[in-house]
């Protein structure tokens, strides 16, 4: 007996199926969140930084929430080291 290996998807039935990978260029990039956290207000931030919170509590969280969240609070820490509130 010759036994002959075979992959868990045959030749055949890749050719039913197409693969698409469409990332958003600089130009498609249509979320509002801001290129610049340093121009923007701390009540801003803020809302911002519970607006990304919710939605990494989502069932089904946007990939960019976590750095944008994180960008978010350390810019937030950055501005409560140079004003010297603790």
């Amino acid at each position: 007996m010759h036994a002959q290996s075979r992959s868990a998807v045959e030749p055949y039935q890749l050719s039913n199926y197409s693969f698409s990978v469409d990332f958003p260029g600089p130009a498609e990039n249509d979320d509002a969140f801001p290129t610049d956290l340093s121009s923007e207000s701390e009540c801003s931030l803020i809302q911002l930084c519970d607006t990304l919170f919710l939605e990494l509590d989502s069932e089904i969280p946007d990939l960019r929430a976590r750095e944008r969240y994180e960008s978010v609070c350390d810019e937030l820490t950055l501005r409560r080291i140079h004003t010297g509130v603790a």
